[in-house]
């Protein structure tokens, strides 16, 4: 394994109210696999996150987008476990099957653009009033 922690930006990129934008991670432990492979719950990945979110101290990762939330998972299984994810294939075919290396370095992430504003305005059919 490399070093303990790392450093990880999100793609939402700081762009968002009361959201950093990086987060240190530290690797996943025995502990944390015991979450994932014993939880029958859904909320299982968001306690790995946040056991696993050392800075900012405190952080909760209720606050996070989806894809915040899906690109820190993959970067702890990158950070604990390397970027090799081997699968098997089967064709739905022959029956044929083929064992494949996938490179979860590989997989692009795009972060928020500065032109990202949470702020919208909508304008409601009826009453003619706007939301901001």
């Amino acid at each position: 394994m490399a070093d303990y922690l790392i450093e990880e930006q999100l793609p939402s990129n700081g762009r968002l109210s009361g959201v950093p934008s990086k987060v240190t991670l530290k690797a996943i432990s025995t502990k944390e696999e015991k979450l994932l492979y014993g939880s029958s719950n859904d909320n299982a990945f968001d306690r790995v996150l946040n056991a696993c979110i050392v800075e900012p101290q405190g952080f909760k990762v209720n606050t996070l987008t989806t894809p915040d939330k899906f690109a820190l998972l993959l970067k702890l299984r990158i950070h604990t476990y390397g970027p090799e994810y081997w699968i098997t294939t089967r064709c739905p075919v022959c029956g044929k099957t083929e064992d494949t290396c996938l490179n979860l370095d590989e997989i692009p992430v795009t972060l928020l653009g500065e032109d990202f504003s949470e702020d919208i305005e909508i304008d409601l059919p009826v009453s003619g009033d706007k939301l901001i």
